[in-house]
């Protein structure tokens, strides 16, 4: 599996850095195609226009410490020109190209708060360049400052971008706006902003970074859907990029775990499409074996039985590593089960704990395996598969219901005294309360059947005791009466069947030997 996460970096190739300065265009000549300055911002002091000039000259030498000290000088011998804020701004980028990057965001914030209105392009460069040099600070800061840093960041370029939203510097800024929000873990605003990155700017020049970004975060936010589309993108626009590689293992594993996902919240066609689409788009890769499996698990239970049962022989020629020749099995034995082809499911069943007995799953292969008998026509195989799991397997929650079962089949056979044994075992072992009921109520039986009329009053009324809301309440009630007739305890019988009456449902009519017996016990008492 692709390892989760990427690592946002400090950004120094900023168009602003090393030019940078507009406003030698109504001084003089500085670059080609550069736009004229605004005459309000032009100074009527020609020393201030010359030191202007040495200024930018440096900068643009990248002789940005002779600079900055050139910017700082000018603003503070003309404190009032109109090109004291220009200068600051400049020395600001001077120190954040020196990556002084405090100092540089001093200075950006002076220009900001330094009293009149700036010029429109001013303040967007101001504001971009300072939102840059919060997310370059958090580069070198510890945990807890880094995310103060990367926060600035994200709030300056987000104020930048607010305010000029179709400036020149705007698709830039919202790339690191992007980025910073990654960073600081804000997933869901990250995707959002990175999205309408893509769709304002469809030709920004960090294009493949930002859609490499978008997948990334998408599925670092579990949006396994939307991630395997935008990496599935990104591979397609983008397919020699140095990523490309990483962008397809990252949408391969999307669409396993879209799968695994899937099939977790119930949705088995979803999970098929999205294993089918990975085996399709992957089938060289290291986990096709899994897919192929889950796929086969999602056909099962959404009823595609032949599909189920095609992939789990796939997965079974040559030798398979046994956890998956196991699991093959036994999706092919469910899907077996599920075409009504009982005998091969049991072969399946049986393949499968004869080759694995520590399967992690044997007792629901034993416990298929033996309904899988039950409805071949085998009753005993049935019954001692039963068993089999209760002797195998003494701490699954199925032990309970699978001794009850074999009670059931020595009940039906009148081997009273085996089916005691059982239900007995049934109900100490049975997780599930209404196997409980049902054991213990057989139990009881099972003694009256064997005329053993103390034993099965105590166990009616253990019965009664532990279930007394249980749907067999009523039936153990009247039994244990019964039982204390057929012992001669007349007036205990009298009790106990006026008991039973009294709780038995209105729309349950007693059995006419109860009436009789209750009648009777009536009489012997006087």
């Amino acid at each position: 599996m692709t390892a989760m996460g990427r690592r946002t970096g400090p950004q120094r190739g900023w168009p602003l850095g090393q030019l940078g300065v507009g406003l030698l265009c109504a001084l003089g000549p500085v670059a080609a195609g550069q736009d004229a300055t605004p005459p309000a911002l032009v100074s009527t002091v020609p020393r201030a226009a010359d030191r202007f000039r040495a200024a930018a000259a440096l900068q643009n030498r990248a002789l940005y410490d002779l600079a900055a000290a050139e910017w700082a000088a000018l603003a503070d011998e003309f404190p009032d020109d109109p090109l004291a804020a220009e200068a600051r701004y400049e020395r600001g980028v001077c120190l954040f190209q020196l990556e002084r990057y405090a100092d540089a965001s001093s200075e950006f914030v002076w220009v900001l708060n330094s009293g009149p209105p700036l010029a429109p392009a001013l303040e967007e460069k101001c504001r971009a360049h300072l939102g840059l040099t919060h997310y370059n600070l958090a580069d070198t800061a510890d945990a807890t400052q880094r995310s103060r840093a990367l926060e600035a960041a994200a709030a300056a370029l987000g104020t930048q971008l607010a305010k000029f939203p179709d400036g020149p510097l705007a698709a830039r800024s919202s790339f690191f706006r992007c980025e910073a929000l990654y960073a600081l873990g804000r997933r869901p605003e990250a995707i959002d902003a990175y999205r309408e990155l893509l769709e304002r700017f469809p030709q920004h020049p960090q294009r493949a970074d930002a859609l490499y970004a978008l997948g990334v975060a998408e599925q670092e936010a579990g949006r396994l859907a939307d991630a395997v589309e935008t990496l599935g993108r990104f591979a397609a626009e983008f397919p020699h990029h140095d990523l490309a590689t990483d962008a397809q293992s990252r949408r391969a594993d999307g669409l396993l775990a879209l799968g695994q996902t899937r099939l977790r919240d119930g949705d088995p066609r979803g999970a098929e499409e999205a294993t089918s689409r990975f085996l399709s788009d992957y089938p060289a890769h290291g986990m096709a074996r899994e897919a192929r499996l889950l796929r086969a698990t999602a056909r099962q239970q959404h009823g595609d039985f032949a599909g189920g049962i095609a992939d789990a022989v796939a997965l079974l020629v040559g030798h398979p590593p046994q956890p998956i020749a196991s699991n093959a099995l036994y999706i092919r034995g469910r899907c077996e089960v599920g075409l009504r082809q009982p005998a091969d499911a049991a072969a399946t069943f049986e393949r499968l704990a004869r080759e694995d007995p520590h399967y992690r799953a044997l007792d629901r292969v034993l416990y298929d395996l033996a309904w899988a008998y039950h409805e071949a026509g085998h009753p005993d195989r049935a019954t001692a598969t039963f068993v089999r799991l209760a002797k195998a397997c003494p701490q699954s929650p199925l032990t309970g219901e699978c001794l009850y079962r074999a009670g059931e089949a020595h009940y039906g056979a009148r081997a009273f005294a085996v089916a005691a044994e059982r239900y007995r075992e049934a109900v100490e072992r049975a997780g599930d309360a209404a196997v409980a009921e049902r054991a213990a109520h057989k139990l009881a039986w099972c003694h009256f059947e064997l005329r053993q009329f103390a034993a099965a009053e105590q166990a009616f009324a253990a019965q009664c005791e532990s279930h007394a809301d249980g749907p067999l309440a009523s039936d153990g009630r009247l039994m244990l009466a019964e039982c204390r007739f057929r012992q001669g305890k007349f007036r205990d019988a009298c009790d106990a069947y006026a008991a039973a009456f009294e709780l038995l449902p209105a729309n349950v009519a007693p059995r006419p030997s109860a009436l009789v017996h209750a009648a009777q016990s009536a009489a012997h008492v006087g």
